[in-house]
């Protein structure tokens, strides 16, 4: 038997560095529209058709009967060890629920070729990977017997597998409470979040990361007692602020097509036009911080003479990330609630970003940019000349990001919330 798990990861596609040419620049925004396009469709009506065929588990496993002494543990089912907004929060978690006593398993759907593997197997080295194994579940009891572990509990993070194979897990693992977290209403209500709601009897706790989440389930039928709503609280740090001569803007993230990074150049092309115009004195620096299937093409970009722009590569210190941010650029297709946009509330960064997912949530009603390539990047630049030129109206835009946080952090933080799910779990 089989399974799918999707393929529509198109950071993963190699585009021929031609397309992006200072040559070509509208060449390449008309193919790739026409691209996405059509795969949409495909995503929405025909979305086997994108899937990878993997083996399934069969539920001819036995159940498993835990020793009176058996340690508790948590499977935590993740799609890879790469640290993008859903892998960070279910690191968060898993943390949580080690210091509260259970033992951590890592479920992990793909391999990935920008891995953070340290950061997990610091918490754990009791892994699962799908891919290497014809029958994950099997991998799964041949663990929990070996260190005599009873598994309490399935979180899911973003994991195809679990989902797919969620009848299967609790044929197996009876007696084991199913919760899973999303992040992202995916375009034409597909991804994970359907599979949540097609889950939904076998699932004890949904937890969302957003209002807009917390609708979309009890539109779909979700119970509203099954619900659980936390915020992406940021951890505490003391930033060094490091007082550069330069107003430096950040783009933070994967370099993939879910990112749009393809925009990068045409936004620093336009800023330093608009610059020039206005006869500007500022020092501009653009610092992208990232990897991704787009990094040697946008290398290869030829950049203006009036902005500096730096490559970083992956860095995960955030000091090193914000100590110098004067403003960061969001110009993705889609997001839930993004990681960047409370990190940067937290910090007192103004943040620009697409209006799309739930990031009206996080982020200030000014800063928001529209979805379409031309309209984005012409309000990108021109709000980013205001913040430049209008001290005061930045600080007003930081001041409402801080106070938004602190707001949804009272009501909504997950530490607390998991602290205290994961200690009654380990205490019954």
């Amino acid at each position: 038997m089989t399974f799918y798990m999707d393929l529509l990861a198109l950071n993963r596609i190699k585009l021929p560095f031609f397309f992006f040419s200072v040559r070509y620049p509208y060449l390449f925004w008309f193919v790739l529209s026409l691209l996405r396009k059509i795969l949409y469709v495909f995503r929405i009506f025909f979305p086997d058709l994108l899937f990878r065929k993997v083996n399934k588990a069969t539920s001819e496993l036995p159940y498993i009967n835990s020793s009176l002494h058996s340690t508790k543990a948590v499977v935590f089912c993740v799609h890879s060890f790469q640290l993008s907004g859903a892998e960070q929060y279910a690191l968060d978690c898993a943390r949580i629920a080690d210091s509260r006593g259970l033992k951590v398993i890592w479920l992990v759907d793909y391999p990935t070729k920008y891995s953070q593997a340290d950061d997990f197997l610091s918490v754990s080295n009791l892994t699962v990977h799908v891919w290497e194994n014809d029958s994950p579940l099997r991998a799964l009891r041949e663990i929990a017997q070996s260190f005599d572990l009873d598994i309490v509990l399935f979180h899911i993070h973003h994991s195809v597998y679990a989902y797919t194979n969620l009848q299967f897990i609790k044929d197996v693992f009876r007696t084991s409470r199913v919760f899973d977290t999303l992040h992202i209403i995916e375009i034409g209500n597909r991804g994970f979040p359907r599979l949540s709601v097609n889950n939904t009897g076998l699932i004890d706790l949904h937890n969302v990361i957003s209002q807009g989440l917390s609708t979309y389930l009890l539109t779909f039928g979700v119970s509203p007692f099954k619900l659980l709503r936390t915020v992406i609280t940021p951890s505490e740090i003391t930033l060094r602020h490091y007082k550069s001569t330069h107003f430096v803007i950040k783009f933070i993230g994967r370099l993939c097509l879910q990112k749009r990074s393809y925009l990068i150049p045409r936004y620093i092309h336009e800023l330093a036009a608009k610059l020039n115009d206005l006869n500007s004195i500022y020092s501009i620096e653009v610092h992208v911080v990232g990897d991704g299937d787009l990094l040697v093409p946008l290398m290869r970009q030829k950049y203006p003479d009036n902005i500096t722009v730096r490559f970083l590569g992956s860095v995960t210190n955030r000091n090193l990330i914000y100590e110098d941010a004067d403003l960061v650029v969001q110009v993705s297709e889609n997001e839930g609630v993004s990681v960047v946009s409370y990190e940067c509330s937290q910090l007192k960064i103004p943040i620009l970003a697409t209006d799309v997912g739930e990031q009206r949530e996080s982020i200030h009603q000014d800063m928001l940019l529209p979805l379409s390539p031309n309209l984005c990047i012409r309000t990108a630049v021109e709000k980013t000349v205001r913040l430049l030129t209008t001290p005061a109206y930045s600080r007003s835009v930081v001041d409402w990001q801080y106070e938004n946080l602190n707001s949804l952090t009272q009501r909504y933080d997950f530490r607390e919330s998991f602290m205290h799910i994961y200690k009654d779990i380990y205490e019954k």
